[in-house]
């Protein structure tokens, strides 16, 4: 299974700051945004107390085990709302096991 070789293939639904803003604005006339609700799919390849990383592309693995990885995003674990397993496609199908 290519969970197996790269980790725990996952989705992450968190919450992304927002930009700062461009112009000159009157408290008074100010309204927050909503929430920046984000979702990133990929291979969990590192993790801490503080930081979840995932990247959706791996390659291997080389002829030592290793493996490469590209497009990764470092997620602080407070900004996480939850983080689903999903199964490998060539297992009896998805999970839906969620953790924090």
């Amino acid at each position: 299974m290519m969970s197996d070789l790269y980790g725990r293939l996952v989705l992450v639904e968190w919450i992304d700051s927002v930009h700062p803003s461009a112009r000159w604005i009157f408290r008074s006339q100010y309204s927050p945004p909503p929430a920046a609700i984000c979702w990133s799919v990929g291979w969990v390849v590192a993790e801490s107390r503080e930081i979840v990383i995932v990247a959706p592309n791996v390659s291997g693995p080389a002829a030592d085990g290793d493996y490469q990885f590209t497009g990764d995003i470092d997620i602080p674990r407070c900004a996480i709302r939850r983080i689903v397993d999903l199964a490998d496609r060539t297992s009896n199908g998805p999970t839906s096991r969620s953790r924090k």
